[in-house]
């Protein structure tokens, strides 16, 4: 069974129903004056300088409700290969397992929720996607939902792009402070210009989704959906924002500092890096970062 919701659409974020998606960048460099007038003016507008009330984040997309593996698999098999999507689960904790409720997928076309807690099983669908590296999946803290595919279905989760280290990647001096992740509820702020409420973010996934006709259905729903669309607007932002940090400053910031596979459970970079380690980027070792504050070193102005 199938469930769709449509939202009213109303002018996109970037100015487009569909934002820009950049495929994974392998060797491709690029310098400020190839990137588009949108993303450039969204490298430099960092932040809420006016101090003005952000506008509460709103859900543009429609968004289909799967809860069967025969529709979950009718419907994600239009996620092809060599794309990038917005990606984000709710799990529960048991013991010391994080277990899958809730996976949204987000296309410029459509968010996607698949209630796993009804399905009982991982359709062979989501698990091609989990699996192909090809298919960038983009969230804060994605780590988590990798492990939870390994707890809960034994699947090796490829190709997740953190957008919290892409963040302090992209803008060190803004977040050189900032200790762990930058989260999506600050880019959202920082970078969209919007506010993102967190109120369900402590419900009860472990129930599975409430019927979609009522208020705290559509409620969850709405919550859900909105967090894998952010991080599928916000990817070709912080992409390209990275890109004019390493052109502007001269310092290499390789894809695999913030891409990663979580094998049984644990992240190991897609390539070697420059360094040959196989283990994540943190900024406690990082050459251009210094200390576990953050600090960054003289090279930079």
């Amino acid at each position: 069974m199938v469930s769709t919701v449509m939202f009213r659409l109303f002018s996109s974020i970037l100015g487009d129903r569909n934002p820009r998606i950049l495929r994974p960048r392998r060797t491709k460099k690029c310098t400020p004056d190839d990137l588009s007038d949108v993303a450039a003016v969204t490298v430099v507008q960092l932040g809420n300088p006016s101090g003005a009330k952000l506008l509460p984040y709103k859900l543009d997309l429609p968004c289909v409700v799967l809860d069967s593996a025969d529709a979950a698999d009718r419907h994600l098999q239009s996620i092809e290969p060599d794309t990038v999507v917005g990606f984000d689960a709710e799990f529960r904790h048991e013991d010391k397992k994080q277990l899958l409720c809730i996976v949204q997928i987000a296309t410029p076309s459509t968010v996607y929720i698949i209630d796993l807690i009804k399905i009982k099983a991982c359709p062979t669908q989501l698990r091609r996607i989990a699996e192909d590296e090809s298919i960038l999946k983009c969230g804060v803290g994605i780590s988590n939902d990798g492990k939870a595919f390994w707890d809960t279905f034994h699947i090796n989760a490829r190709g997740l792009a953190d957008l919290g280290w892409m963040a302090k990647l992209a803008f060190p001096m803004s977040y050189r402070a900032k200790v762990g992740h930058v989260s999506l509820q600050q880019c959202v702020a920082d970078m969209l210009h919007f506010n993102m409420g967190k109120e369900e973010q402590r419900s009860d996934w472990g129930q599975g989704l409430p019927d979609v006709e009522t208020p705290r259905g559509l409620a969850l729903i709405t919550y859900a959906a909105i967090d894998a669309q952010a991080g599928l607007r916000l990817y070709p932002l912080l992409d390209a924002a990275i890109q004019v940090t390493s052109q502007q400053r001269k310092i290499e910031i390789p894809e695999d500092w913030y891409t990663f596979h979580c094998w049984e459970g644990k992240q190991m970079r897609m390539e070697l890096s420059l360094d040959g380690q196989r283990t994540p980027w943190s900024y406690t070792v990082c050459p251009w970062y210094k200390g576990g504050s953050g600090a960054i070193v003289n090279l930079w102005p």
